[in-house]
C-alpha cells in the first residue's frame, strides 16, 4: 500500500458503498459550513476531495487499486494524484463493477455535476454574482421600460416610462416641449427590488446567514421577473401617460421598452440563483439573530450558583487534534499550491 489513505485520514469505512460514503462525507461538509468553515481551508478541503473521489464509483476503484498496488506498478496515491483525480470527469478510465453502467454514469454525473456547483456556494463568489446582478438591474432600471409614439400634423409625441416610474414626454415640433411625472407604485416597487438584492447580496457574504440572503434574493429576482412581465404586458400604461388619448385628442401606439425585457432577463437569473443558494446552501433559512433568541427565551434558566463543569473529553482532545492536522498534508499544503 503506497500514498495518502484518505480512509484512515477521515475514519471512513472501506466495505461502505460509495453512496454511503458520499452521504457520510455530505453530513460533515455541512456540519463544517454550518461552523463557518470556508471550502478552502484544508479542514474542508480535504473533505470536499474525499466526496468528489470516494463518493464516485469509478474515481474510487481508481484510487483503491492505486492505493493497494505495490510500490512502482501503480501511480503513487500523494495528494497532487489525489487532487488530479478528483478534478477529472467522473467515472475515471476504470470499469465501474455491477449494476447498470448507463444508469450509474448518469446518476454519478448528475451527483458530481451537483458537487461541482456545492464548491462555488461559497460567500465570496455568491456575494459578488448577486451584487454584480443588483447593480445591473439598478441600471436597467433607467432604461425605457413602456413606450407610446403619436403623429398630430407637424408634431410627434413621444411618451415613455422608465423602471423607476419617472415618466418622459417630449412633444417635437415647431417649438419642443417636456414634460416629466412619476408613478409612486413603480418607485416603491422598484425600490423595495433593489433593496431586497442589495440586503441580500451583503448576508450571501456572511457564511452563517448565506440561505437567508438567498431567500431575499429570490423574492427580489421574482418580484423583478414579475414587474418585467407586468410591463411586457402593459407597457407600464405609456399611451395614458399625461392624460393619454383622452387630454392630446389623438391615438397613441404603445410599445415595449428594452427595459422591461432587460429586467424580466436579470429577474429570472436573479431569481435562479436565489433559489439555487436555498435549495443547496447548508444551515438555517432564518437569521441566527431570530433563531437563537427563540432558543434563549424557550431555554430554562439554571439554577443560581450551579455551573457547568468543564469537559474532561474535550480538554483531552485538543492534543490529540492538534498531533493529527501537524501530520496531515491536508493542512500542511506546500506554498506552491496555495
Amino acid at each position: 500500500m503506497s500514498g495518502y489513505d484518505l480512509y484512515q485520514s477521515l475514519e471512513l469505512s472501506r466495505v461502505h458503498p460509495p453512496e454511503q460514503l458520499a452521504e457520510q462525507l455530505d453530513q460533515r461538509i455541512a456540519e463544517l459550513r454550518g461552523q463557518g468553515v470556508q471550502d478552502w481551508e484544508p479542514q474542508l478541503d480535504e473533505v470536499l476531495i474525499a466526496r468528489t473521489v470516494l463518493g464516485d464509483a469509478g474515481r474510487r476503484t481508481e484510487y483503491d487499486h492505486a492505493l493497494d498496488a505495490a510500490p512502482g506498478t501503480a501511480p503513487e496515491a500523494d495528494v497532487p494524484w489525489i487532487r488530479a483525480l478528483a478534478q477529472r470527469g467522473a467515472g475515471g478510465g476504470w470499469a465501474v463493477p455491477g449494476g447498470n453502467g448507463a444508469g450509474q454514469s448518469s446518476g454519478a454525473g448528475a451527483a458530481n455535476a451537483l458537487a461541482v456547483v456545492d464548491r462555488y456556494l461559497t460567500p465570496i463568489p455568491l456575494a459578488a454574482v448577486s451584487g454584480v446582478l443588483a447593480v445591473l438591474t439598478f441600471a436597467v432600471f433607467f432604461f425605457s421600460w413602456g413606450k407610446a409614439s403619436a403623429q398630430e400634423q407637424s408634431a410627434t409625441l413621444d411618451l415613455s416610462v422608465n423602471g423607476f416610474g419617472a415618466a418622459l414626454m417630449e412633444i417635437d415640433s415647431w417649438a419642443s416641449m417636456t414634460g416629466r411625472d412619476t408613478s409612486p407604485a413603480y418607485v416603491l416597487l422598484s425600490l423595495v427590488i433593489l433593496i431586497l438584492l442589495v440586503v441580500g447580496a451583503v448576508l450571501l457574504g456572511l457564511s452563517r446567514e448565506t440561505r437567508f440572503g438567498g431567500l431575499l434574493v429570490a423574492v427580489g429576482g421574482g418580484l423583478l421577473t414579475l414587474y418585467g412581465l407586468w410591463a411586457l404586458i402593459t407597457k407600464l400604461g405609456a399611451e395614458d401617460l399625461f392624460g393619454g388619448e383622452e387630454d392630446f385628442g389623438t391615438t397613441f401606439k404603445a410599445s415595449v421598452g428594452a427595459g422591461a425585457i432587460l429586467g424580466l432577463i436579470l429577474g429570472l437569473l436573479t431569481l435562479a440563483v436565489g433559489v439555487l443558494v436555498v435549495l443547496r446552501a447548508k444551515g438555517s433559512l432564518l437569521p441566527q439573530a431570530w433563531t437563537s433568541g427563540k432558543a434563549a427565551s424557550s431555554a430554562t434558566p439554571a439554577a443560581p450558583g450551579v455551573q457547568d463543569a468543564p469537559s474532561e473529553s474535550a480538554e483531552l482532545a485538543e492534543p490529540a487534534q492538534s498531533s493529527d492536522s501537524d501530520n496531515d498534508p491536508f493542512r500542511q499544503r506546500p506554498s506552491a499550491e496555495q
